[in-house]
């Protein structure tokens, strides 16, 4: 009987913490990704192109390797469905700021300037899920970044050359 009683109340504790765990605390790194979109087919591929390049590179000693499990490769900027997806949540980013009588926050740039990047893990060697984040900036090559819930190492096109180490 008692454990009819006591087995809810820990999954109702466990459920409690683990989403505890998931809360986002204002610390810690930026986000980088504005919006998350399916990749396209095109995008897919020059992201694949990108990331054997990085590899090819690592592996021949002109790139170090990474120092994490996810790397960011850039890919083609937005299509159109894409373009249309980051306007609607800029807009709606625009309506909440000016409720609240403040400025749009500065991550929120033009379409023109938005590039997309994918995630790859480095341990099963294929791409994680099937999408690509949108962003308006990119982070220096070799910066661990955020993208939604994934911290990864961005390396670009995979042609950049290393960052210079620090002396």
């Amino acid at each position: 009987m008692h454990l009819r009683i006591q087995l809810p109340c820990w999954v109702a504790i466990g459920l409690l913490f683990s989403a505890c765990a998931t809360l986002e605390t204002g610390g810690g790194s930026p986000d980088f990704a504005l919006i998350k979109c399916p990749v396209s087919p095109a995008q897919a591929s020059t992201a694949q192109v990108h990331v054997q390049r990085y590899l090819g590179a690592v592996a021949s000693g002109h790139r170090p390797a990474p120092r994490n499990r996810y790397v960011a490769v850039k890919t083609l900027p937005p299509n159109k469905k894409q373009t249309a997806a980051y306007i609607k949540k800029r807009q709606a980013a625009e309506t909440d700021a000016a409720a609240k009588h403040e400025a749009l926050p500065a991550k929120w740039a033009e379409p023109s300037q938005l590039k997309c990047v994918c995630i790859y893990d480095t341990q099963s060697r294929q791409f994680v899920g099937t999408v690509c984040y949108v962003i308006s900036s990119e982070p220096a090559i070799g910066e661990l970044a955020r993208f939604d819930t994934l911290s990864a190492e961005f390396v670009g096109s995979g042609e950049e050359p290393p960052p210079a180490a620090s002396q």
